[in-house]
């Protein structure tokens, strides 16, 4: 397994924030693969993984052999937007989850700018012939059930989990996470 810290987060250096954009990120996961000398891979994808995963799936679809996307997928949910945008880019200031969550139930949000996102279907079913899982939380402020019911009407094969008592992102140790996961796997050619 390779788990990638994208440009800016975790131990990767920090770039020029006009970089932090999914086509950019797309390409420095293709980049590390042409590092490694890996010619195609599966990809599990959280949240903004998930996106930079369709995206390679649409742009260089032969470098691709499968996508397990985590709560999120082809439909961007404004609310759980606005709450990624209220954090992102700043350092936890909660002392406690306690703290957080009280936070978070008080609705302290940045509100979003009201631009128009880009129609993802596109980037979805250009997943037309490869594995492809989703595990949502059953609350999901990102992605909704209904995107999920879309998701897997247009891709009957679509292996689905829907994880209970999460946020916005499950942990993949929940027993539907595991399962949906060992699915998606088995699929991989």
């Amino acid at each position: 397994m390779i788990r990638l810290d994208y440009r800016g987060r975790g131990r990767s250096d920090w770039a020029d924030p006009a970089t932090y954009t999914i086509p950019v990120e797309a390409r420095d996961a293709l980049d590390l693969l042409d590092h490694l000398g890996i010619a195609a891979a599966p990809i599990l994808g959280t949240s903004r993984g998930g996106l930079i995963g369709m995206t390679i799936a649409a742009t260089a679809k032969d470098r691709l052999s499968g996508l397990c996307l985590v709560d999120v997928g082809p439909v961007l949910e404004a609310e759980g937007l606005q709450t990624i945008v209220g954090y992102i880019g700043k350092s936890p200031s909660h002392k406690t989850h306690a703290a957080a969550a009280a936070e978070r139930v008080r609705g302290l949000r940045r509100e979003i700018v009201e631009t128009p996102l880009p129609d993802l279907w596109p980037l979805y079913d250009a997943l037309d012939d490869l594995p492809v899982a989703v595990s949502r939380v059953d609350n999901s402020e990102l992605l909704s059930a209904a995107t999920v019911e879309e998701m897997a009407a247009r891709r009957p094969d679509l292996v689905v989990a829907t994880v209970p008592w999460r946020g916005h992102v499950p942990f993949l140790d929940e027993p539907e996470s595991v399962a949906a996961i060992r699915a998606w796997l088995g699929r991989l050619s």
